[in-house]
């Protein structure tokens, strides 16, 4: 509450709360969507929620490169997209973006807008479709409860094989594109802070050591 009072961000839960505020969008109840984000963030416990902005599709991301003593966050890689001349336009979907598959409110499936390359998939899974994410069970008073993908099959074929044909056989199907709803989110703070200006974080970072997915070198 302290830092909400004094203006500052958490990047990693702006992106939390742009996820599940694109699946309520898309018409899921709020405690729902809720679920379904934290579900797909806890797939991947060793990247940071912020990291699919995917900001480094383009190309100031890239060239970003931190001193030794400098922290790198994302919402600074966003500021260093909007001061670029040319190469991003905010409200726009990029070809890496991350991309949520909802099969008839039940399987959630994710995969790339359009992937630079071949998915590594089991043998026999269709590398045109998304993956697995996770099995929403129920859907009772608003609340959701959600099953990982790995806790229903015995392997990741099997897995691969029941979500990639229900989503074949879906006759509705919801798509939640949650790299472009983080970098709204992002794209929102900033013209908060050109109209009132102040800090993005607290001093020493945002949520600790940030992540570069292209390393010098």
């Amino acid at each position: 509450m302290r830092l909400a009072a004094e203006g500052f961000y958490s990047e990693d839960a702006l992106a939390e709360l742009a996820v599940s505020g694109a699946a309520h969008n898309a018409g899921f109840p709020l405690l729902q969507a809720v679920a379904v984000s934290r579900a797909r963030f806890a797939q991947t416990p060793d990247h940071r929620p912020a990291l699919f902005a995917m900001l480094h599709q383009f190309d100031a991301g890239k060239r970003f490169r931190p001193g030794p003593a400098e922290l790198r966050h994302w919402l600074n890689v966003s500021e260093l997209l909007h001061n670029a001349t040319g190469g991003y336009v905010g409200g726009t979907h990029a070809p890496e973006d991350s991309i949520l598959w909802i099969a008839e409110g039940r399987y959630v499936l994710e995969g790339k807008h359009k992937p630079r390359l071949r998915p590594l998939y089991p043998p026999g899974a269709d590398t045109d479709l998304p993956e697995p994410v996770c099995r929403i069970i129920d859907m009772k008073d608003a609340k959701a409860t959600i099953a990982p993908w790995f806790e229903d099959y015995p392997d990741d074929a099997s897995a691969f094989a029941a979500y990639q044909e229900a989503l074949r056989r879906a006759v509705a199907v919801v798509r939640v594109n949650i790299s472009l709803a983080i970098r709204n989110a992002f794209d929102r703070v900033h013209e908060l802070r050109r109209t009132k200006g102040g800090p993005f974080f607290p001093e020493g970072g945002s949520d600790g050591p940030p992540q570069d997915p292209f390393p010098p070198g």
